[in-house]
């Protein structure tokens, strides 16, 4: 039975429940199938079936408010159509399909062909997720125990390639020796788009190993595995008892000078009564791929590992499927493996008579995806921060509004104050209204007296310091249901104006700015016209100095984007060789103000790798 390729899964967070970190009820409905399948079967171009795909996920993800998408590439195999019978339909209809491998998934009716092919032989399947981490760990180990030294991350790097063979490259150990959190790098695009680009180190937790171990030596070998210390050693450990009682079987079932029935036969429970095959009619097997089955096990806190229901896909030229029963901060492993109904020969033992029967057999499963249901996308800043003057009270009332998340999940409101642009902004006051069942921790431990509780959102506040020789400046920011925090919204210098008796602000730095940094995007003149000057430049002010040196230190030299086709290819974010024409050029423009003139000065970079 052919294995799935190009198996991948993503979380999708689409909006915010209460009850999310402990219900995974999900919607039973559409769990499993996301796929226009029966478009490629009448025809219609990819590019199409991809359009339908997106619109269903946008609906999707009005409905659900979390799921887990998968994406493969469908396999298939070859109807053998000199038979007359239930493999050379058209298709099965979706329904039938789904409940037969259901069915037959709880009475153990569904068989992978590694326990087919060899009824003496056990299968094992291991792949190790965290490999990346791991390997980092035991390099810093390696170098702390051949020195003490306390130099840079490139020096112990250095000292390790000199005590490794020529065959071990010095780039690949200076990456392997980040830490597990740096494998993985976010880069923002000036259109707003994200990318991860991965670690070298990233496709060794994909690898995927698959053996058969003959019965009578399986638990000896996993006991000599398991003392190893190895990466498997504890998947193991726990497999041995197991083991050693199929070894024991095997032992006291097989004879050394006979041949057993195991080795050459092929054990299958069928899904239905095997036909009579009448005496001269041709016959033979056949096979057809009618779905895929997704195997899930959830991942504690303590490790272990929890099987849950599995996903069944019952299409064969199904490319998508999701997974709506997952809780948000679960943890989950994935697996595929694809469906096959298969026919075969049967013989009676008693009567010798040839039967024709059916079964459902699986492929090897393909290496897992761990997916953590996290959101890590904070929230925009609040929205149409404005002013207002109670001239019967005398008070300054601040108001503002909820920005647009689609998420839904705004929980918290900050209300910042201070004097000049010199000072930090001191909060003022917090409204919380989180309604989670399950609140997540918090990161910020702001003053309880500043923290108001409440059932529903509030979006105004009244400084009760503010009067009319008063001049601050304000701003706001907003948490998430998953203690996300924004940047600080406009940031408004308020004042009153007796003379003319009314309130004047004036806007001193756009949204955006990050909290440790309130000044990052302040107005040179809060009095121009806004967006005219901004006191934050990209250029470099300096006096008095004759000479310049310039240093070359990029954190990666090359990012490469895998394709479709499983090719990677360099995206050329840093190009060098010195030709101007073909690699691009580097200017850096240098302006002497005392005397209006300026000049630039082009820069290459020379790859000595390649020259």
């Amino acid at each position: 039975i052919p294995e799935v390729k190009k198996f991948d899964a993503e979380f999708s967070y689409n909006f915010f429940t209460p009850d999310e970190k402990i219900k995974d009820d999900g919607l039973s409905k559409v769990q499993g199938l996301l796929s226009t399948a029966e478009a490629f079967e009448m025809g219609e171009d990819k590019e199409k079936v991809s359009r339908k795909r997106a619109e269903i996920v946008r609906n999707l993800s009005k409905r659900v408010p979390r799921f887990v998408k998968f994406s493969f590439t469908p396999v298939s195999v070859k109807i053998n159509s000199n038979y007359d019978n239930e493999f050379v339909e058209p298709i099965f209809h979706p329904i039938i399909v789904r409940n037969l491998i259901r069915k037959n998934l709880k009475l153990g009716k569904v068989h992978s062909e590694l326990d087919v092919s060899g009824n003496a032989f056990s299968a094992l399947n291991f792949q190790d997720g965290n490999i990346a981490n791991k390997t980092s760990r035991l390099l810093d180990l390696s170098v702390d125990m051949r020195t003490e030294m306390e130099g840079s991350v490139a020096d112990r790097a250095k000292l390790l390639n000199d005590a490794t063979s020529p065959e071990v490259d010095g780039d690949s150990i200076l990456s392997w020796m980040a830490s597990g959190d740096d494998f993985k790098v976010t880069s923002v695009a000036h259109d707003g788009k994200k990318t991860i680009e991965k670690s070298p180190m990233e496709g060794m937790s994909k690898i995927n190993s698959h053996m058969q171990i003959n019965d009578k030596f399986v638990a000896s070998i996993l006991r000599r595995a398991a003392a190893t210390h190895g990466p498997f050693a504890g998947q193991m450990s726990k497999l041995l008892p197991t083991a050693v009682s199929k070894q024991n079987a095997a032992k006291k079932k097989g004879r050394a000078n006979r041949i057993m029935e195991d080795e050459y036969t092929i054990m299958i429970k069928p899904i239905s009564t095997p036909k009579p095959n009448p005496s001269g009619t041709k016959s033979g097997t056949a096979t057809k791929v009618i779905g895929y089955i997704i195997d899930k096990n959830e991942i504690l806190p303590t490790g272990k590992r929890v099987k849950m229901e599995p996903i069944i896909i019952e299409r064969a030229l199904a490319t998508a499927a999701i997974d709506t029963q997952v809780r948000y901060s679960g943890k989950y492993e994935y697996s595929i493996r694809s469906v096959a109904l298969v026919q075969l020969e049967a013989i009676d033992d008693e009567t010798d008579q040839l039967y024709i029967m059916s079964g459902l057999i699986t492929s090897k499963p393909s290496s897992f995806k761990v997916i953590t249901c996290l959101d890590f996308n904070p929230p925009p800043p609040p929205v149409d921060f404005s002013f207002v003057w109670d001239y019967q009270k005398n008070n300054l009332m601040l108001m503002w509004n909820f920005p647009v998340v689609p998420a839904r999940d705004i929980k918290r409101f900050q209300v910042f104050r201070r004097r000049t642009v010199d000072d930090p902004f001191t909060l003022l006051i917090e409204y919380d209204f989180d309604d989670s069942w399950v609140p997540t921790p918090r990161s910020e431990t702001p003053r309880l007296s500043r923290i108001i509780r409440m059932k529903g959102p509030k979006t105004t506040y009244v400084d009760p310091e503010f009067n009319k020789d008063s001049t601050y400046i304000y701003t706001l920011c907003c948490f998430d249901a998953h203690d996300f925090t924004s940047n600080y919204s406009e940031q408004f210098v308020v004042s009153f104006d007796r003379f003319k008796n009314k309130m004047v602000k004036r806007l001193l730095s756009p949204a955006g700015a990050p909290k440790p940094y309130p000044n990052f995007y302040l107005r040179e003149n809060v009095d121009a016209d806004v967006g005219s000057t901004n006191l934050t430049v990209d250029a470099i002010k300096v006096s008095g100095h004759d000479k310049m040196i310039l240093f070359f230190d990029p954190e990666y030299l090359s990012i490469v984007q895998e394709g479709d086709d499983g090719i990677e290819s360099d995206l050329d974010l840093l190009r060098g060789g010195g030709d101007a024409l073909e690699f691009g050029q580097y200017k850096m423009q240098f302006i002497n103000t005392d005397r209006q003139v300026g000049k630039n000065l082009d820069i290459f970079i020379d790859d000595l790798r390649i020259n």
